[in-house]
């Protein structure tokens, strides 16, 4: 193999890297009756997570994880394990589908969590 067409399918490889990054697969399906939230953490934080006032399991550094839930509005709080970064939300939850949360550390306040969120069926 030549250099040129080895920096050629080093771009390709790299290009393919970079634009999948964060196209997610959830491979989770909600119980029958039920919705989902999926937590999905791209920031460099481990995050306690309540739910509706309940303490729950902490989503990881990099890591989604899916919580079961009745359809309609429940509070999501976020709480930095080891830092003052904070979040709260009204996450609707529709039944059959996914609630994808997708959590960032803010831009503009560094003791911020960022969310964007949006359906998806699973």
């Amino acid at each position: 193999m030549n250099f040129r067409c080895g920096l050629g399918v080093l771009a390709v490889a790299l290009a393919l890297g970079v634009t999948g990054c964060e196209d997610e697969d959830y491979d989770h399906v909600p119980p029958d009756g039920q919705g989902s939230i999926i937590l999905d953490n791209y920031s460099p934080d481990d995050i306690h997570v309540y739910i509706d006032g309940v303490e729950t399991n902490e989503v990881k550094d990099y890591e989604d994880e899916a919580y079961d839930m009745t359809g309609g509005v429940h509070r999501v709080i976020l709480d930095g394990k080891d830092n003052d970064r904070y979040g709260a939300w009204d996450v609707d939850v529709v039944v059959g589908q996914l609630t994808v949360v997708e959590i960032r550390t803010s831009d503009w306040n560094w003791d911020d969590y960022e969310v964007s969120i949006h359906l998806e069926e699973p």
